[in-house]
């Protein structure tokens, strides 16, 4: 594949959704461009804005958040698979807003808590701090909210 080639072909690929730096880098090489070619490429992308790992990651977390009910340790987990710098995802996780990411959680363990068939309070508890862990959701938010969600 010549550079012309596999240039257009990633600009095409970030024109239609956004991409990490990470993930077109390990397309092009998927697509046998040699390293060299591949850090030309990812400047020249980067120069023109078809890639921006701050953006990506802000629209990641949003969408995360929002539509998948992630919580930050499991955002910022999958954007390290994503080859997303540690700065670029303290900062994005950062822009969370807390009474947001509160109300997230708590309606997610609302919802759980119907379900859930524990024998004492303290199963119930449990149960619902391991669905927040599973989410993402750190141990003393699910737990403060979990207790507040005690059966009555």
């Amino acid at each position: 594949m010549t550079e012309k080639e596999a240039l257009n072909l990633a600009m095409k690929l970030c024109s239609k959704k956004e991409y990490a730096t990470g993930e077109i880098r390990s397309k092009l090489l998927e697509w046998d461009v040699t390293e060299e070619l591949t850090e030309k490429i990812l400047i020249q992308l980067l120069n023109e804005k078809f890639i921006d790992d701050e953006r990506y990651s802000r629209a990641f977390v949003n969408d995360k958040l929002k539509f998948s009910k992630w919580g930050k340790i499991k955002i910022a987990y999958m954007l390290r698979q994503k080859h997303v710098s540690e700065g670029v995802i303290g900062e994005a996780i950062a822009n969370i807003d807390p009474e947001l990411y509160e109300n997230i959680l708590r309606d997610e363990l609302t919802k759980k808590a119907r379900t859930i068939n524990a024998a004492s309070d303290y199963e119930f508890k449990g149960k619902l701090i391991q669905f927040a862990s599973g989410r993402g959701f750190e141990y003393e938010l699910a737990a403060k909210l979990a207790e507040s969600l005690r059966r009555k």
